[in-house]
Order: structure tokens, then sequence, then C-alpha cells
């Protein structure tokens, strides 16, 4: 099916100002940030964080000649790169941005929500990166190495990582560019809001009591429940099942890991280390059954001084392993390869087992531990040897547990990710449960509340409302309260007993206009329906069947040219706004008072039409569109210039009687002012006290002319009282 009609879009453009403002703040911002962006690169050099990381990415997943690799620090220098390139690219970001609606009228609040997006997307990519990238290669998650040994990765990527980490940019990236292309406009906003204080009013306080009453007494006994949307609570309860049951079964498993011993209760051990992948082992930690102290106040544990551990290896080893200088060096099995690992070597005095650092405490089958530290630290493929003895007898054999590091450090990794699957679930329920006691503390009845003013009730809304009385061959405008979601849902307006199959391309795509102030083009006299479709077939959602009118009598009076005073004349529309004519050649129908734009030049032509000349020099246009432009350099005889006058006489509500004119166009349509400030050439009918009622007012220093038309219209009001009488008559 192929749409029916665009939107118009005259009705969503900035004022002239604006458009000019916005110009000058686009390209201000657009030449700043290409000096700003050659700051950061030239001056600031802030591409070596980028290539340092990438270099580091290399490097850690291409092995050496010797198939050796380190880890390079330098991974962590991404998080760095992407927040100065966003620094460095935020003006051009921004002025782009801002280009895509550059002569569009859209909302404040839109326009908050758009760059505070385009704002999140450095931060959503850094987290990203910290997730995906970073943290898995500090894990040893990264690189994946051969299937046969980490098939295990698998799980906490698929169980956590990727969703933890992408998903925020995923959100962020989806969410702007949606936020992009649904812009949300000014001119809908009015119009909601002029829906929404539609109210009922009731005629004496008597009855408006009574009903609050009534209204208050059955909200308490039938105030239905909120529908209960079973399929949503399911997918969220199964969402956290899905993240809760692996979350405990990986931190069961990383406990298990983390408190199990490779060796127990040993003088002597010997270990093989397997360095698949070849970038040396985290090697072995080694406790002992103690008590921390310092009985002799030399500052450093006893337990320490005490126990000597000797450990030999008969492989290679790095140095410095998993930094920028790591190197491989060849075996040797004379090295001692044990050291302390509680406190840092930087005291010589303490050895590295300093009372100011307590140690890593593990309580096992009852036996308390401490640990003392680590053997083998980056060796390679290779044995290892272990004896431990006290320094004060060195016969007698101490007794040590020995944990694999690598499993260890695996148990850690469980232990994390089984946390965040695990926290993420009860964070959200615990969240949700203190929203919903909030809630029921507020509300502990789920009473509806009755409207305090007791002048007004809220009307019962349907799924279809008619906004504006449906006249032939008028637009017909109306709002959707229960809009179908998704992007093939569609709206059509057929003849009453018509099939639904039988639209004749009267219809439209719901994505393609506001469902709060929607128009379908006008039809003939009688019996309509609009009908609400939720896919690109016809399973109807809603219809609503109404009544298209005929216009009524037309008593307006054709006025000759001959009769008009050329001079400056404004014309004001019954909304009480003065036309403007805008150096762009737009009409805007919004102006509060006449000034120097409002102002137009009446020219008088042949054939008893006019002319309208205005401020900038350019005449007023009929376009055969129904558009209004005031673009144009001439008027020629018989044009699209050239317009036809007829005067006529309302009365509204509380107000005394007053002349009119109505500009028709060669066209035949005549010209009407809407209530958003727009202009348009294209009503078939003027109907009285309509929009197509304009008062025009001559300009002030042309006083002849404004006793002139006074006098005339005076007189036309007399001929088209005299002509409404006869009418009557004939009638009678």
């Amino acid at each position: 099916m192929k749409q029916y009609q665009k939107k118009d879009r005259a009705a969503y453009q900035v004022a002239y100002e604006v458009l000019s403002k916005r110009n000058s703040t686009i390209l201000g911002l657009i030449g700043f940030g290409v000096v700003w962006v050659g700051l950061f690169f030239a001056v600031f050099n802030v591409q070596w964080f980028a290539f340092e990381s990438i270099d580091a990415f290399i490097e850690i997943n291409s092995p050496t000649d010797d198939e050796q690799s380190s880890y390079n620090g330098g991974i962590w220098w991404s998080l760095l790169a992407v927040f100065l390139f966003s620094l460095a690219f935020a003006p051009i970001a921004f002025g782009v941005t801002m280009m895509t609606y550059r002569n569009e009228d859209v909302t404040d609040k839109w326009k908050k929500e758009l760059f505070g997006l385009l704002s999140s997307i450095p931060t959503a990519i850094i987290w990203a990166l910290l997730w995906l990238i970073c943290l898995p290669y500090t894990w040893t998650l990264l690189p994946w190495g051969p299937w046969e040994t980490n098939w295990w990765k698998i799980f906490p990527y698929l169980f956590g990582i990727i969703w933890f980490g992408g998903l925020p940019l995923l959100f962020v990236v989806i969410n702007f560019f949606r936020k992009l292309i649904n812009r949300e406009y000014n001119y809908d906003l009015n119009n909601s809001e002029k829906d929404s204080e539609q109210t009922v009013s009731l005629s004496t306080k008597s009855e408006r009591a009574e009903l609050d009453d009534v209204i208050s007494t059955e909200v308490i006994k039938k105030s239905p429940e909120k529908p209960v949307d079973i399929g949503k609570r399911v997918m969220i309860i199964t969402i956290g099942v899905a993240m809760l049951i692996p979350g405990i079964v990986l931190l069961i498993l990383g406990g298990a890991m983390s408190a199990s011993f490779v060796q127990e209760r040993v003088s002597s051990a010997t270990l093989e280390v397997a360095d698949e992948d070849g970038q040396g082992d985290l090697g072995f930690i080694i406790f002992v059954e103690a008590i921390p102290g310092d009985n002799n106040w030399n500052g450093i544990h006893d337990y320490c001084e005490r126990i000597t551990i000797d450990a030999t290896h008969t492989g290679g080893w790095f140095t410095n392993p998993w930094s920028p200088d790591a190197r491989s060096n060849s075996a040797d099995e004379t090295r001692q390869v044990f050291q302390i690992e509680i406190a840092s070597k930087d005291d010589p005095n303490s050895q590295g087992c300093s009372t100011q650092v307590a140690p890593e405490e593990k309580h096992h089958n009852g036996t308390r531990l401490l640990k003392l530290g680590r053997a083998c630290y980056g060796c390679m493929a290779g044995t290892t040897s272990i004896i431990a003895y006290y320094d004060d007898n060195p016969a007698k054999s101490a007794q040590i547990w020995i944990q694999d590091a690598e499993e260890t450090q695996a148990a850690g990794v469980l232990i994390i990710i089984g946390g965040v699957l695990t926290g993420i679930p009860i964070i959200f329920g615990v969240l949700i449960l203190i929203l919903k006691a909030t809630k029921e503390t507020s509300n502990p009845k789920g009473i509806l509340p009755v409207n305090p003013n007791r002048n007004e009730i809220p009307v019962d809304t349907e799924p279809i409302e008619i906004i504006e009385n449906s006249v032939a061959h008028q637009t017909v405008r109306f709002k959707l309260n229960d809009p179908p979601k998704g992007r093939d849902a569609w709206v059509g307006i057929y003849p009453a007993n018509a099939g639904d199959q039988d639209h004749g391309d009267r219809w439209k795509w719901l994505r393609d206009i506001d469902v709060n102030n929607a128009t379908l083009p006008g039809q003939t006299a009688g019996n309509w329906s609009i009908r609400v479709f939720k896919d690109a077939g016809y399973i109807l959602v809603h219809r609503f069947d109404f009544e298209i009118h005929s216009p009524p009598q037309q008593l307006s009076t054709p006025t000759s040219s001959k009769d008009l005073a050329e001079g400056q004349v404004a014309l004001k529309s019954v909304h009480g706004k003065y036309l403007s004519a805008q150096p762009d050649g737009r009409a805007e129908w919004n102006r509060d008072r006449a000034d120097v734009w409002e102002y137009f030049n009446l020219e008088k032509r042949q054939g008893g039409k006019i002319a309208l000349k205005g401020a900038h020099g350019k005449y007023v246009s009929a376009q055969p569109d129904g558009s209004v432009q005031i673009n144009r350099a001439a008027a020629p005889q018989g044009g699209w210039e050239e317009f036809t006058i007829e005067h006529g006489s309302i009365q509204p509500v509380g107000r005394e009687g007053y002349d009119v004119v109505r500009l028709k166009s060669i066209h035949g349509k005549y010209l009407s002012a809407q209530s958003d400030g727009r202009a348009e050439w294209n009503r078939v009918h003027a109907p009285d006290g309509g929009w197509e009622d304009i008062e025009m007012e001559y300009h002030k220093k042309d006083t002849h002319a404004t006793e002139s038309i006074k006098k005339i219209q005076s007189a036309l009001k007399r001929s088209s009282e005299a002509k409404k009488t006869n009418f009557w008559d004939t009638v009678n």
C-alpha cells in the first residue's frame, strides 16, 4: 500500500530568527571543533593512547617467535583514549547533530534527551571496553587460548560479561538514533495540551457535589485493579532465574576451587608446571599453620622467621612476567623460586613479612592457615620441587598446604562473575519490592483519586476522537487515544458501509502522523468511519463512525476592489493573531500585534481583484496545494497573486457583531488561519464565524482609508442583512 499524503511540514518549521541563530551556532561549533581536534591530536598527541592500546592488544594476541607472549598493561590505555577522543570530537558531534533538525521546531525536552543520549555514548563505550576487553585480559579470560583447555571460558561470557558490558552501549546507541528519528515538535505538544484540557462542566453546585459523592463511593467499592500483564511478569522472572541460577552455580564452584589444595600437610612436594599458553605460570601459593604476631618486636611476623621454604624448578622462567619488559630465561635448577608474599619488599628489614600487613588467612578442616609466600611465579613448563623446614631445627620438617595459583585465579573470576549474575536480579527484585511498598503506603487501598476541583470531572475518552466538527471537503482532524504498537499500524477513512479493503488510498501509517492531532483528507457529506489496523494487513483494532455535514449556507457578498482604498493593511484572524511575512517567504499567522512585517500594501487590480505586497517587497501567493507563500517578485494579471474579496458579518458569543472579509484565490479556495499559527489556502467553503473570517485593519497613517473602508463595510452590511431577510422570506 502507498501512503496517501505526507505530513505538512510548514507547521513544524522554526521562525527565521531561530533558524539564523541555529545556523550561527552550528558553524561556530564545527569551526571550533576543527581547531579543537587539531589541538588534541597535534599538541596533546592523544592518539598515542589509542596506538598503545592497539599495540598491547596485538601483542597479547600474537605469540612471539618462540611462541611466548607477555601481557601488556597498555590495554587499559584504551579507556583513556575513548575519553580523550570524545572530548576532542564533542563540538563537531554536537554541531552535526544539531544540523539534523536545523530548521525544525522541536521541543526543548526532546533536545535535552537527544544530547543526553549523545553524551552517554562515550561512557557506554568505556563501560563496554572495561568489561569486554580490559578486565577479561586481567582475569586471563583473554586471549582465549586452546579450546581443549579453555572451553570453560564460554560460560562467563555467555552468562554475564557480554550482556553486562555490551547491553548498555547497545541500549544507548539504539535509543539515540530512535530519538533522532522520532522528533517531538512544539506544534504537536501544543495541540496535545489543548486536547487534554477538554472537560465537562456540571450546571449546579448541588449536582456537582452529588456526583462527586457518587464517584467517591463507587470508586472505593468498584475501583478495578490495573490489569496484570502475565506475559511481562513471566519474562522478567524467567530472565531473573536465568541469571540467578548460573550465578549461584558459579559462586559455589568458585568458592570450592578457592578452598581446594593440591597438597595438604606435606613437608615436601614435587609439582608439574604445564604452562600450556607459554606465557609463564602463576605458581603455587604456600600456607602454613600459624598465628600472626611479633613477640620479639622486630617488625616481622614470627612464623616467617621460623619456617624456611626451598624451591627449585627444572624449566625456563620469565623475568618481570606479564609486563612490557618481560623476557624469558633458560632453565637454572640452582635458582631459588620461592618468595615471601605478605608485605612489600620495599622495606629490607621486613623481608616481605612486615607486621604492618595482616597475612591472608584460611580455615581448612578446623585448621587456621596463614599465607607464607609463592613458589615458581613466572615459571615455564617443568618440574617444581618444594621443601619446608624450621630455621631453628633444619632436620625437623614443617607442614605446608599448597594451592595452584592458576586455579585460584580462575576461582576468583568465577566468584566475580557469579556475584554479578546473582546480584543483578537480587538488586532489581529489592528495588521492585521497595517501589511496590512505597506505592502501597501512599495509596493503601488502591483508591483512585477523586478530582478535587468540584467544578469539573474528566471526560471518558474513546479510542478515536474527532477534534473538529467534520464539514464536507474539509480535512478530518482526529485523535487516537489507544494507538496500537508497531511500525506497521495504519489508519484510514472509509464510507460507513465499505469493506476494510476498500480504503481507496485514503489512509496513513501511524508512524508518519501525530496520533494526538492526526488528519485524513476531506470527504463528501455522509456517513463515514475511521478505522485503525494493527499490522500491514486488515486486523481491525478500533473503528469510529461519524457523520460529515454539508457546509452551512454562504451569505457572503462579493466586494469589488473599487470600493476599497489602497494602503497598508494588517490581516487579523478570529484567533486574534496577525499574519506575518517572513524574510524567507513563509507566512506565519501567530503575531500578537501588527508591526512592520505584519502590514501588507493593498493594490487594486482589474476585474475587482486585489494583490497584497509584504514588507520585504514580495507578493502573497496562493499555491495549488493549499500552501501560502510570500515570495513572488511580481503579481501578473490572472495569476496566483490576485484574489477576490468577499464581505461577511459574524457575531461571536458575548460580543457585538463585526465585519470581516474573506479572500478567495484563483483556484477557488479561501484563505484560512489555523489555531497553531499556520496559514492555509485550501478551504472550499467559508462558514460564518469560521477560520476564514479576516479583519482588515488599515495602518494608522491611512486615516482617510480607514474612514472609507468603514463606510463601505457599513453599506455592505446593510445590503447583506437585506439579502438575508429576502432569503428567509423565500424559504417561508
